[in-house]
């Protein structure tokens, strides 16, 4: 599946939350080759910390 790409929406509420850093500890994705997109519905401000802390992990896993 190489050169796959794979589009995940999520809502700013639940990465100020840091519910989708979980989405990191999945074995099936971090063993793929599939190329993981990540959207963020803009409905709500992205300004708290755990929201930037939660971004800079997934740009540390390079997603």
């Amino acid at each position: 599946m190489k050169g796959f790409k794979f589009n995940i929406n999520f809502f700013a509420k639940d990465i100020s939350s840091s519910q989708v850093l979980e989405i990191l500890k999945l074995p099936e994705l971090l063993e793929s080759k599939v190329q993981l997109v990540i959207e963020i519905t803009e409905d709500e401000k992205l300004s708290t910390r755990s929201s930037a802390k939660a971004l800079k992990n997934f740009l540390i896993k390079a997603f």
